[in-house]
Order: C-alpha cells, then structure tokens, then sequence
C-alpha cells in the first residue's frame, strides 16, 4: 500500500498538504528530535510515526502543513558509508504529489516486517518552522538540498 504525499482534497484538512518524511538512520530519528525538542516518544503524539520492528531506527513521519514544503531526496547512494555508521542523517522529504510515493502501513517493508503506526493517527499540522528545521539539519551537516 502507498499513498501521495501532497494537497489534500477533501475532509477536515481539506487544502492543507501531506508532508512525508522518512528518516532511514537513527541520527535522522535524533536530529528531528532535537530540532523538535522532544524525545522520541514525545513525537508520537505530534506526528504520525510509522516503524517496522526488524528495525526501529528507521521511520517514516507525517503531518499536515499549510504550505508546500520542498523535496529533499535521498543521500543514501552519495554518503553511504556515513549514512550506515550515523555519522550524517539520512532524511527524505516529499510534500508534493510529483516527489514520490510513500510506502505504508500495512504494507511489509522490504527487510520482512509489515509498517505500523506508532502513536497518533491525528497529526498536527505544521508549517514553514518545520521545513526550517530541516533546512537547518541539513545545513548543519553541509549536504545541499534537492530542489524542490
């Protein structure tokens, strides 16, 4: 199962936009966190978090914005090395339809485990301090952002 990220057309957020993020090492967890300052359990009530249990140090976040937010695509095939031993977060943003699909619950992830929801399934919405925050992120660490 898959679902777009981007403008919503019809129920209670009718014109606010999805905002996938998908956070595939434990510094990307951290870093959200810190930027968001709360502790990873903190976050669950904020947004929803998807996890599969063969491997908690990944997650997939969602949340309503008013804005558009931009694409940040993958660092895994640049910095890998340093993606695998958290040495950088590995952090992906898609807030658009034409940015990607996003993979979720109750579909299995490709290591075996199904997706599942952690936490929340009323996010909050968000704006443009969130994309900020990541902007900041990834400003930090000096890895350019993939226009959006």
């Amino acid at each position: 199962m898959a679902l777009i990220p981007g403008k919503v057309w019809r129920g209670i957020n009718v014109d606010k936009f999805l905002v996938f993020v998908d956070l595939d090492n434990q510094k990307a967890i951290d870093e959200i966190c810190n930027a968001m300052m709360v502790k990873d359990f903190e976050l669950y009530g904020r947004v929803i978090v998807e996890q599969h249990k063969d491997n908690l140090s990944k997650d997939h976040i969602y949340f309503y914005s008013v804005d558009v937010f931009s694409r940040k695509g993958s660092d895994a095939t640049k910095f890998v090395d340093m993606i695998d031993s958290n040495e950088i977060p590995a952090i992906e943003v898609n807030g658009l339809g034409e940015h990607g699909l996003a993979y979720c619950s109750p579909s299995p992830h490709k290591d075996g485990e199904r997706y599942e929801i952690a936490g929340t399934l009323q996010p909050q919405t968000c704006g443009k301090a969130v994309e900020s925050l990541l902007f900041a992120i990834y400003k930090k660490i000096r890895v350019g952002w993939c226009g959006g």
